[in-house]
């Protein structure tokens, strides 16, 4: 049975706002949405001061970088989760789990490149390494993308 139409439209408008908000911090991160004090909420990734003495939001980089992405990466996952849930195969299991799937694959890839992109940065200025992180997020991420796309799935009798 679907849900009621009202829990739809407020997933679906909460949740592609969410995803808007979550490919800003991915893509395009510090650069404010054209909503009433999100220039002042971008300077939590960083900030320089101008000759008038105004805070605004500098470019986001570094450590810095690599939470905004992952912070985006982590609430898009959840958004994706929450869309998938209740506007999806609402009367089988089967064919939710196998897009959920999908989700948690594609997720678990962008989250290794994004830490695969920062190895360099990590490595010199920590002499840390993000290696076995991308290795597991990949192989999870792999797994997931596998089953989701191989494995036979029969609709469930109702």
């Amino acid at each position: 049975m679907a849900p009621p139409s009202h829990v739809q439209a407020v997933t679906a408008l909460c949740n592609v706002f969410l995803l808007v908000a979550c490919c800003r911090d991915v893509f395009f991160p510090g650069t404010p949405l054209p909503l009433p004090g999100e220039d002042k909420l971008m300077l939590i990734w960083g900030s320089k001061t101008s000759k008038k003495g105004l805070m605004s939001a500098a470019p986001v980089e570094g450590v810095m970088l690599m939470i905004c992405q992952g912070w985006g990466l982590v609430w898009a996952t959840v958004a994706l989760c929450k869309l998938i849930t209740v506007f999806t195969n609402m009367q089988e299991g089967t064919f939710l789990r196998r897009n959920l799937f999908f989700v948690f694959g594609t997720m678990d890839m962008a989250v290794a490149y994004m830490f695969f992109t920062f190895e360099d940065f990590i490595s010199n200025a920590f002499g840390a390494s993000l290696v076995p992180f991308v290795a597991l997020f990949a192989l999870e991420g792999i797994v997931f993308l596998q089953d989701a796309a191989m494995r036979p799935r029969k609709r469930k009798a109702a």
